[in-house]
């Protein structure tokens, strides 16, 4: 049984400062495979902030024909020596998102260490949307910055990914950085307001914000501004593309359909 080996992408360096500089986040290629393996595990990897995980793309989504595989019926348990530390599929140094370069540094740093283990290149997280949706819930409109594509994924989906690379019997994954674990298509603010229309049987309407004054806003509700900064980046950084992938590798793994943003929504506002 092969032990999960840390890789990351060649280009990938630490960041030089804090914040996210120009530049589309790295696709998937050009890994680099670690050698002399430590017999150390990852650690234990802290939790990205809620405001990092989501931004969607344009109406009409993209989407990708997924690679189909029926799931295993074995008993899964950790295979000797496997960790796993979760990443984000835009992972880059010069990212728009505030969390990416520290993702880049934190697969640099492992591939560097040669610790085995298995980097998760996690899409952005669907349940990142709750953080946004409550006044058009109230208001019927969704007012938010420009933004783009996003790859909004299910924990739950992403947690079965987990499971079976710790399991070592990830079809479609591989040994160090995975490739993007994503649902096969992508949806923007635009959409997701669509969404929330279909659920709640109202009229939900998508309002572009000025940058600005969207932070401003979210000040005034109550919102630190170094969050609302924050959280702006995650709009800045999916206008320019960065979100805008699509990969097979994720439902090829769990052996079914990713969980859609509307399955994902529904007891949020109340339905199921």
């Amino acid at each position: 049984m092969r032990t999960p080996r840390c890789v990351t992408h060649a280009s990938a360096r630490p960041p030089t400062s804090g914040t996210g500089h120009n530049g589309a986040p790295h696709a998937g290629t050009g890994y680099t495979r670690a050698t002399s393996p430590s017999p150390a595990d990852c650690g234990t990897p802290s939790k990205e902030p809620n405001a990092s995980s989501s931004s969607p793309p344009p109406s009409g989504a993209t989407a990708r024909s997924p690679r189909t595989s029926p799931p295993s019926t074995r008993p899964r348990k950790p295979a000797p020596g496997a960790s796993c530390t979760p990443s984000h599929q835009a992972a880059s140094a010069t990212s728009l998102f505030r969390p990416q370069p520290v993702h880049a540094a934190t697969e640099e740093h492992l591939r560097r260490l040669g610790v085995p283990c298995t980097t998760l290149r996690n899409g952005f997280y669907t349940a990142t949307l709750e953080h946004y949706i409550g006044a058009a819930l109230e208001t019927g409109t969704l007012a938010v910055p420009q933004d783009g594509p996003f790859f909004w994924t299910a924990h739950e989906d992403l947690s079965e990914v987990a499971a079976a690379a710790l399991a070592d019997d990830a079809d479609g994954t591989r040994d160090g950085v995975t490739p993007p674990l994503t649902a096969p298509r992508t949806l923007d603010f635009a959409g997701v307001a669509e969404v929330l229309g279909r659920l709640t049987g109202r009229t939900v309407s998508h309002v572009v914000v000025d940058d600005e004054k969207w932070i401003e806003a979210a000040v005034a509700a109550g919102m630190p501004r170094p969050a609302a900064e924050f959280s702006l980046t995650m709009f800045t950084a999916a206008r320019d593309g960065e979100f805008d992938v699509t990969d097979p590798t994720l439902e090829s793994v769990i052996g079914r359909p990713a969980r859609t943003v509307e399955q994902i929504l529904a007891p949020v506002v109340g339905i199921g």
